[in-house]
């Protein structure tokens, strides 16, 4: 663990998806351009949820059930135990968050 192996890894390229990748790159910008007008909860739910499309997931009851209430979850935790405020638009809107 402490000092590296001296093997050399061999890559092979042909592999590697790089469609995926891209997508990946492609939703996080969305991401970050967007999250300061609709909120963290709608768009981090909807950024995992295209991070696991994109991944080949297509199962829609498990993309929805580790998206929407693990950030809820989340936003409970940091709202409620560790009192750090994020702003949503949306839940203050619906009147979930002041």
């Amino acid at each position: 663990m402490i000092l590296p192996e001296k093997t050399k890894i061999e890559v092979n390229h042909k592999y590697l998806d790089y469609k995926s990748i891209i997508y990946l790159i492609l939703i996080s910008i969305i991401y970050g351009a967007v999250i300061l007008k609709i909120g963290y909860f709608l768009s981090t739910s909807l950024f995992l949820i295209a991070s696991y499309y994109f991944l080949g997931e297509r199962r829609w009851l498990w993309m929805f059930l580790l998206s929407f209430p693990f950030v809820a979850i989340f936003m409970f935790l940091l709202h409620g135990v560790l009192n750090i405020y994020l702003r949503d638009p949306l839940l203050k809107y619906l009147g979930i968050i002041g």
